[in-house]
């Protein structure tokens, strides 16, 4: 299994937490296993792996994202929404590649001043940060995102929000 490059299992109902030994899938790119009943935390051990995409919506996880992103230099898709996420963004989000496309944290209960960075991903197309508790002011330099087609922040700030 080693040579697996695509592992896609969602609308499983697997439940536990999500096995660390995934990430000696060392050629792993497409990791999908969104719509289960997964819990527990992402593994730190995921920032060992070259993915390009990472999808873990729907699910029950926990915790504060962890700071793995940085490693991940060829990152298109990164899907966490709709679990129980707490806490600020973590600094390596920032880091992500420019040719991010999607950037789906929505539902979750992530909170911290709207990320000033977005305007870095000029390939996006896709960000949610809907239903989280972000505050300050939604960052003018957005505009900047010529191929964005859906911007979701809906039920996302606290009342200190401002466009």
């Amino acid at each position: 299994m080693r040579q697996l490059e695509v592992f896609i299992v969602e609308g499983n109902r697997f439940t536990g937490p999500i096995p660390s030994l995934i990430s000696n899938l060392t050629r792993l790119a497409n990791l999908q296993i969104g719509g289960n009943l997964l819990t527990g935390t992402i593994p730190l051990e995921f920032g060992n792996l070259k993915l390009v995409v990472l999808n873990v919506s729907g699910n029950n996880l926990s915790g504060t994202i962890p700071d793995i992103f940085q490693s991940m230099p060829d990152l298109r898709s990164l899907v966490l929404s709709r679990n129980r996420f707490s806490g600020e963004l973590p600094p390596s989000i920032a880091l992500l590649p420019p040719v991010l496309t999607f950037l789906e944290l929505g539902q979750n209960n992530l909170w911290g001043t709207f990320p000033s960075y977005l305007s870095r991903f000029k390939e996006l197309q896709v960000l949610d940060l809907s239903k989280n508790r972000f505050s300050g002011v939604v960052p003018n330099n957005s505009a900047k995102l010529t191929k964005i087609a859906n911007i979701d922040l809906s039920k996302s700030s606290n009342r200190s929000a401002k466009l």
